[in-house]
């Protein structure tokens, strides 16, 4: 099995994450993928905290490994510019040193264009004791988003299970920034009420 492996992968299309330009970023066994300088370890911490590392993806950042039968790492690109999407999937990832058995694989997807769109999506049946994180964080750790409502390390088998089959998307709509007032509602008034 593969431990604490990482790869780092230029992508072919420069990726617009919370307004600066990627170029290139390093995808972690541990189920985390750095678009920044700092390079998440096997140990994972809550969102949002200005301590390195920051700038990353974790899709479900734990202390994994790879086995070395089943699990494998591949990339690819598809479309045409300016419409390109850059995948990167993990197969055969298990928690590090319990079972043996890979139960685990991800999918990150990063779209052309300004608006730093990506989703990403799990797959598999957790029934490991997982302390895992899940979500993204930009610079200094602002801003940041869970994909599950699992708090800090609290990810447990029975979210990533919840997580399966759903797409997590994020993207940073482009455009005018809203200007103006809003009005006040009356007490116990709802809006169109």
């Amino acid at each position: 099995s593969e431990d604490e492996g990482r790869f780092t992968v230029t992508l072919p299309f420069g990726f617009s994450f919370v307004g600066a330009t990627v170029n290139a970023v390093t995808v972690s066994v541990n189920g985390v993928v750095a678009l920044g300088a700092s390079l998440p370890g096997f140990s994972n911490r809550a969102l949002g905290g200005a301590s390195t590392p920051n700038e990353f993806i974790a899709l479900w950042w734990d202390d994994l490994v790879v086995n070395g039968v089943a699990g494998n790492a591949q990339t690819g690109v598809y479309g045409a510019a300016p419409n390109r999407v850059f995948v990167i999937e993990v197969r055969g990832l298990e928690r590090f040193s319990l079972s043996g058995t890979p139960e685990l694989q991800w999918q990150l997807r990063l779209f052309e264009g300004a608006t730093g769109t990506f989703e990403a999506s799990l797959n598999g049946t957790a029934t490991e004791n997982y302390t895992a994180t899940s979500g993204w964080e930009g610079p200094n750790g602002v801003p940041f988003f869970g994909f599950n409502n699992c708090e800090g390390t609290a990810c447990a088998a029975a979210d990533f299970n919840a997580m399966v089959g759903r797409v997590f998307r994020s993207e940073r709509v482009q455009g005018p920034e809203l200007t103006g007032t809003i009005g006040a509602f009356g007490r116990g008034a709802a809006p169109g009420a």
